[in-house]
């Protein structure tokens, strides 16, 4: 071994004796399965944007306020601390809220520019709602009963949603188009108006400070961040018979989150958390495909357009959970 790498390993050594490096945690001096379930509920929105040179000309709002979900978990804590986790959470389909669309319409050169010109909504129910989560860290602990684990992490997420029945307030003429008003008359429509889906790819790295008090009690603070965040969309419009689709880029993460264990047997915990996951920033190129049925000034029937950096994305969601897990 060449001089540089011998004193490289004696400085780690001399480190790790002196407690300045710190060393695995007791936790992971053995190797332990631990298999979790989780009921919960969440709340939040994803949004949906139609941009002009950055600008919002067009949002819709698809809400999960609220929505149920079941969550299956794996921890697994190898020899050395190696810490492995793994999630599948699925959102119980239902209605979720009020889907609403609002458009900007007058921009950027019409009178009252940024002033809302046509609105609508309708009921939105969830119809997919599928996250997968995967991380892989290293815990060492730095005092008595407190832990650190910086880790690297995984997430997929599917969303569908549909609007249903609802109405529209849209102006009697233009462009330019009046300032919308929510006393304008309101025209009813019936049935499945629109549907959208996201489909996002999140890889990240984040930080877990763990607390012990006692025999059975731990908390545990998170930090997940990822400015790496892809997304693909999918926003059907049944009235109109178009498709748009996205390839969104661009976006980042952030992701803070809290849980509390409580051993109730050698094996078994019971458990409670919560967490808040942002993503912003998406932009990426908007392509509108005519269907059989479309009309101008959508594209011809099977035909499409490209928009370019013209469709953005964004997602907000508050969970917070029950849990029960088992050592196996």
């Amino acid at each position: 071994m060449p001089s540089s790498g011998r004193a490289g390993v004696w400085l780690v050594v001399f480190l790790a004796l002196t407690g300045v490096l710190p060393v695995p945690s007791a936790a992971a001096q053995g190797a332990e399965v631990t298999a979790g379930t989780r009921v919960g509920i969440m709340y939040g929105t994803a949004k949906e944007f139609v941009l002009d040179f950055g600008f919002p000309i067009s949002e819709l709002d698809w809400p999960c306020q609220p929505l149920f979900f079941q969550e299956s978990t794996l921890d697994v804590r190898a020899l050395g601390g190696l810490h492995g986790f793994f999630q599948v959470q699925v959102g119980i389909p239902s209605y979720s809220g009020t889907m609403t669309d609002s458009d900007w319409l007058n921009y950027p050169s019409g009178p009252n520019p940024t002033s809302k010109t046509h609105f609508s909504e309708s009921n939105a129910f969830t119809e997919r709602s599928v996250t997968i989560d995967a991380r892989l860290g290293w815990e060492f602990r730095v005092a008595n009963g407190i832990s650190f684990e910086p880790f690297a992490a995984f997430s997929f997420m599917s969303w569908q949603w549909s609007g249903r029945d609802g109405y529209s307030q849209y102006p009697a003429s233009g462009p330019p188009y009046p300032v919308w008003s929510p006393s304008l008359p309101q025209k009813p429509f019936y049935g499945t108006v629109g549907m959208y889906q996201q489909v996002y790819i999140i890889p990240g790295v984040g930080m877990r400070l763990g607390f012990r008090f006692g025999e059975r009690w731990t908390v545990a603070a998170t930090a997940v961040f990822s400015p790496l965040v892809s997304c693909y969309s999918l926003d059907t419009h049944v009235l109109r018979d178009i498709d748009i689709t996205s390839h969104l880029s661009g976006g980042m993460m952030i992701e803070p989150g809290v849980e509390l264990q409580v051993l109730i047997s050698d094996k078994m915990s019971l458990g409670g958390g919560a967490v808040y996951r942002h993503i912003s920033g998406l932009v990426g190129d908007e392509v509108v495909l005519g269907g059989p049925n479309a009309l101008s000034p959508d594209p011809a029937p099977g035909t499409q357009v490209t928009y370019p950096s013209s469709s953005g994305a964004s997602f907000d969601m508050v969970s917070g959970w029950l849990s029960f897990s088992i050592s196996l």
